[in-house]
């Protein structure tokens, strides 16, 4: 969906805390030590993308793994972003298809649409931010999402 932002004053980590309670996930872990109060979002919008996450992320650990998600504002000082990374504990992302998870229609699921991280990535961007995945070194698989003030 294009269209403009409807940006408000956001909690990142009180929408982070509802989805894991509608999700039921409480092996979903929450570091928002850092966390701002509050960031100019598309709630709506920016739920998406963290439901999209934390649903991908729970489906590709083991049912008894964490899913660790980090909320913080970080960045250089003149560009300050939001900061959520979101980390599951799965068998990572395919090796040679890093990039292309994020390709509309792209997936490794036998009943998946391949839309999910393609629709992600473009509410993100609408952002001005990025959305990017990699491996972790000690396995699964690490989503970051960053979005300037």
């Amino acid at each position: 969906r294009s269209g403009t932002l409807d940006r408000q004053p956001t909690d990142p980590a009180a929408l982070i805390a509802e989805l894991r309670e509608e999700e039921g996930a409480e092996r979903i872990r929450v570091d928002r030590r850092e966390a701002p109060a509050t960031w100019s979002l598309d709630r709506a919008r920016l739920r998406q993308v963290l439901s999209n996450l934390l649903r991908n992320a729970l489906d590709a650990s083991p049912p008894e793994a964490p899913v660790d998600v980090r909320v913080r504002a970080g960045g250089p000082s003149k560009r300050p972003e939001l900061r959520i990374t979101v980390r599951d504990r799965g068998p990572g992302l395919p090796a040679g298809h890093e990039q292309e998870i994020f390709e509309p229609f792209f997936t490794t699921r036998t009943r998946g649409t391949g839309l999910g991280l393609a629709v992600a990535r473009r509410i993100v961007e609408q952002h001005g931010g990025s959305l990017t995945a990699r491996n972790h070194p000690a396995g699964g698989a690490e989503f970051d999402v960053r979005i300037p003030a």
